[in-house]
């Protein structure tokens, strides 16, 4: 009988000896591969793309990391637009690699030099024959002056330096 997940487990001949719960997962995935072969898995985000806001001429790279089985087709859009990215455009790109785990895939959207219209939603989809996911991301661009106008888009909590730290030696 398998311990119960969050819980550390003592092997009966050597109660000095446990094992964690990533062992146990371990041995029940592979006990169930044979059946995670036959069936797949269906897309699952398991790291989506954040929100960012920049500045115009700016870079900015959208990131996103999905596990199927069989491996997924990965694609980027733009909420509004039919086509995939980065279509025509010359300042999108769009990466693709496999990993960092086994059956992930990982994707990434570059928009080089943003400009107003490049503001809005993006969208990582994927799909495999199972089924597919995706995960969205806003892109906010400000201006030079917004920037100035407005400062930063979210509030700095500024405090001063307590006189007793010593500054020189931080690292």
């Amino acid at each position: 009988k398998l311990p119960q997940p969050g819980i550390t487990a003592t092997n009966p001949g050597c109660p000095s000896a446990s094992f964690s719960v990533e062992f146990i997962l371990v041995g029940v995935f592979q006990e169930l591969w044979p059946e995670f072969q036959r069936f797949g898995a269906v897309p699952q985000i398991i790291s989506p793309p954040f929100s960012v806001w920049n500045t115009t001429g700016e870079d900015v790279i959208f990131g996103c990391e999905i596990f199927a089985y069989p491996m997924a087709a990965v694609e980027w859009r733009k909420e509004g637009l039919e086509t995939f990215l980065p279509g025509d455009d010359p300042h999108i790109s769009v990466q693709f690699r496999g990993g960092p785990l086994k059956y992930e895939v990982s994707g990434w959207l570059q928009i080089q030099g943003i400009r107003s219209s490049d503001a809005g939603v993006y969208l990582c989809c994927a799909h495999n024959k199972l089924g597919e996911v995706s995960a969205a991301a806003n892109l906010t661009v400000l201006s030079a002056d917004e920037l100035g106008e407005a400062g930063t888009p979210w509030s700095l909590a500024q405090t001063p330096l307590d006189d007793d730290v010593d500054t020189d030696d931080y690292y």
